[in-house]
């Protein structure tokens, strides 16, 4: 039997560009669309929205 081994980071990869949920340690919860990502794993969203408030945030550039 094959097991496909897939690597937290590759799925972070993968999924730029989609829309993802962040949970913090805090257990917030955000959901925005993944822009860019680097291995620590530090996360650029953009169109983001904090599920337990339903609110919308603003970005910065």
């Amino acid at each position: 039997m094959f097991i496909d081994i897939v690597r937290p980071l590759d799925i972070i990869t993968q999924s730029k560009g989609k829309e993802i949920i962040v949970e913090m340690k805090n257990g917030k919860q955000y959901r925005g669309k993944l822009v860019a990502s680097d291995v620590h794993p530090n996360m650029v969203l953009e169109d983001v929205t904090e599920l337990d408030t339903n609110k919308k945030l603003l970005g910065y550039s």
